[in-house]
Formats: structure tokens, C-alpha cells, sequence
């Protein structure tokens, strides 16, 4: 089982990449605020990291540099969750996430697009 931390300052946010990447068969892991993102990080070694960028305390493109800065994080992948215009994806690619996220997108879509990335993690060689 793919173990997903989901770290988004919003509850319906939280609970819909949650219900999502259940249906994927992942385990997923909780945060509401970038520290917290950050312990859990450290501390449960996800397989994959998904983050909003207006995270309290820490924010999302802040988190990733420091994610991908640390010797123990640097090779999680971070997806992030992104508006569709190119300056915000460009942004996020510059601190480090690996992928952007629209959950703007209808539910569908979304899981195309999470199922596509967990198929190219487990191809990753480790």
C-alpha cells in the first residue's frame, strides 16, 4: 500500500485527495499546516508528498525547498496543488514539486491523473 501525505489547509480539500487516493488503494497521511507536513514528513517517510501552496505556518513552495533540501526528504516526489496557469506551475517546478495538481478539475480527472503519477512511482527505480 502506496503511502500519500495530503497536507492542504482545507478540510473538503483534505477529504477529497483522501477519498480519492483510497479508491487508488493508498494510505493517506493528514496535515493541515506546512510544519506539521514537515514532521510527518520526517517521521512517516511517504511515498509521495501532495501540498497545497497557501499552507499556515509554513507554505507550500517554502515546504517543497525544504523538503527537497533535506537529506532525509529529498527523494519523495511532491505534487502540488496548482492553479492551471503557467507562472504558478513554473513557480512550484522551481521549488522542487515534481508535478502540479488542479483540484479544480472534476473528480475523474483527478484520479486519471493521481493514478498516472502512483504508476510512474512504482516504476521509479529504488
Amino acid at each position: 500500500m502506496t503511502k500519500v501525505l495530503v497536507a492542504t489547509e482545507a478540510d473538503w480539500s483534505r477529504a477529497r485527495l483522501r477519498d480519492i487516493l483510497e479508491e487508488l488503494g493508498c494510505e493517506v497521511i493528514e496535515a493541515g499546516d506546512g510544519q506539521e507536513a514537515l514532521d510527518l514528513a520526517v517521521a512517516k517517510k511517504p511515498a509521495l508528498i501532495v501540498l497545497s501552496q497557501r499552507l499556515p505556518l509554513i507554505d507550500g513552495l517554502s515546504l517543497a525547498v525544504l523538503l527537497k533540501g533535506a537529506a532525509e526528504t529529498k527523494n519523495i516526489p511532491v505534487l502540488a496543488i496548482c492553479d492551471l496557469d503557467l507562472k504558478t506551475r513554473n513557480q512550484a517546478r522551481a521549488a522542487g514539486c515534481d508535478q502540479c495538481l488542479a483540484l479544480s478539475l472534476d473528480r475523474a480527472e483527478i484520479l486519471a491523473q493521481l493514478r498516472k503519477f502512483l504508476i510512474s512511482l512504482e516504476r521509479r527505480p529504488r
